[in-house]
């Protein structure tokens, strides 16, 4: 599946300012804790609870994935007014387009999972992270 390791039932994706986002696998604690260390950065959850929407594993015609796409229920939630390398916002209908690479050639039919669940917004400093539950992530590997 690309280069993006999915060998995790749970996964955040953190979003940087001037950077990609960066996947990264978490422990079913970490999934659930009030803050995790990814990378070199202690995140705090946002208050907004595990439930922020539906998202959508984004598939090339491949089926690799090559990002996701968080549909965000309550738009308050999310900082929509920061802008995120690799993030294609829609403010309007409430929607994430997050893309771990270059490609944005998305086959549409294979990416329409309708996933939810311990989708949690984290932040810390300029950086926010996104959870995800993805256990047919690795069945699909």
């Amino acid at each position: 599946m690309n280069n993006i390791d999915v060998s995790s039932e749970f996964l955040a994706v953190v979003l940087y300012q001037h950077d990609a986002p960066r996947v990264m696998k978490l422990t079913a604690a970490e999934a659930v804790a009030p803050s995790i260390r990814l990378g070199e950065a202690d995140y705090l959850d946002s208050g907004a609870g595990d439930w922020l929407g539906f998202y959508d594993w984004l598939r090339n015609h491949q089926g690799e994935v090559i990002g996701v796409q968080q549909w965000v229920d309550e738009t308050s939630t999310f900082p929509f007014s920061t802008r995120f390398g690799g993030v294609e916002a829609n403010v309007k209908h409430g929607v994430l387009r997050i893309f771990f690479g270059q490609s944005r050639e998305v086959d549409e039919e294979n990416s329409c999972d309708q996933d939810f669940g311990s989708n949690r917004l984290l932040v810390t400093g300029e950086s926010v992270a996104l959870t995800f539950h993805a256990p047919h992530l690795i069945a699909e590997r």
